[in-house]
């Protein structure tokens, strides 16, 4: 290896001064948790509550996750990815979105966790927190479901999951998401 080979791993690969010893996972880190990457991610699942639930269905969802995020960030950054994740599978019931979240939320958990902004008893609280936060919010939901808008079962085929969400929306939304994180990925490679 030349010495330019041997500059790329001392300078890029390995920094003394970075939390992680690594440029390229500091810079994953950095854009991982940015908001406005997921942009895309974040309005396709919005496209799928609205498309796949009436539109007092629709705006339970959203009020509820929104309230959720809002009040959860008065205790603690740690427990909104829990807190999200559960509610989110919980409404929406497939296996293959409730992995993808689950990932995604402990991802985040860890990038935290390792920049020192929450220690690991935060990072445990928080995700036992989220998980009951989550929990709790999907039972309010399936109250209001119920009692105020007096919502009935659908009818399920295989097309659907158990609450009435398309299988191939759900595909579209986790395709998606790996993508993301492919683009966050390559970013991470290449920008200095």
């Amino acid at each position: 290896m030349g010495e330019v080979g041997q500059h790329i791993i001392e300078t890029e690969l390995y920094s003394p001064q970075s939390e992680s010893c690594s440029l390229f996972w500091n810079r994953f880190m950095e854009i991982y948790q940015t908001p406005f990457i997921w942009l895309v991610a974040l309005l396709f699942l919005l496209y799928i509550l609205i498309k796949n639930n009436k539109i007092q269905e629709s705006l339970l969802v959203i009020a509820l996750t929104g309230s959720e995020i809002f009040w959860v960030n008065l205790l603690g950054m740690e427990y909104v990815p829990f807190a999200s994740v559960v509610f989110l599978s919980l409404v929406i019931k497939s296996g293959l979105l409730t992995v993808m979240l689950v990932a995604w939320g402990s991802v985040l958990l860890g990038i935290w966790g390792s920049e020192g902004l929450v220690s690991l008893l935060h990072i445990g609280i928080g995700g036992i927190g989220g998980v009951l936060i989550g929990f709790v919010t999907y039972l309010l939901f399936r109250l209001v479901l119920k009692r105020i808008l007096s919502v009935q079962t659908r009818c399920i085929s295989n097309q659907y999951t158990s609450s009435g969400y398309l299988k191939s929306d759900i595909v579209c939304l986790c395709t998606i998401f790996l993508l993301t994180l492919f683009g966050i990925v390559i970013m991470s490679l290449v920008i200095n």
